[in-house]
């Protein structure tokens, strides 16, 4: 990754799906974490391992970071969708989805919407695990 200010950010290289926080830092995934990083490249963190991860997005009040999880075993909704706390303390699935498009968090940071396999969208509270609800049939999710 780069920043036009402070040229390539240290500890970024080869990584996908960057992310950006309210508060100025990235997220991104490299190998098989999802790290964060502070704009300097100082506060390098990883947040989570996993055999594939994929389309990391922060929450709008910066405090948790939605992503996929490859669980191949699972057939065609072979993605988990986890949740992560910004500061590493907990994280907990939330449900199945498609790869094609990453989580969206609600404009208050309390549920995720995603798209899962047959073109379901389905939601969840986002601060805890629980069980993922069908909400409609559709692509494309979005919160407007």
């Amino acid at each position: 990754l780069r920043s036009g200010r402070h040229g390539r950010i240290r500890g970024t290289a080869r990584s996908a799906d960057p992310s950006w926080s309210p508060s100025a830092e990235i997220a991104f995934v490299r190998g098989n974490d999802l790290f964060t990083v502070r704009l300097t490249g100082r506060g390098l963190k990883r947040l989570a391992q996993g055999k594939r991860l994929a389309r990391p997005v922060w929450s709008p009040d910066g405090r948790r970071l939605a992503y996929l999880a490859d669980e191949s075993t699972m057939g065609e909704n072979r993605w988990g969708v986890w949740v992560v706390q910004a500061d590493r303390r907990r994280r907990w699935r939330i449900g199945r989805a498609t790869e094609g498009r990453q989580p969206v968090w609600s404009p208050d940071s309390k549920q995720l919407l995603w798209e899962n396999f047959l073109g379901r969208l389905m939601v969840a509270p986002s601060n805890r695990p629980s069980r993922a609800r069908f909400l409609t049939r559709g692509s494309n999710p979005d919160w407007r």
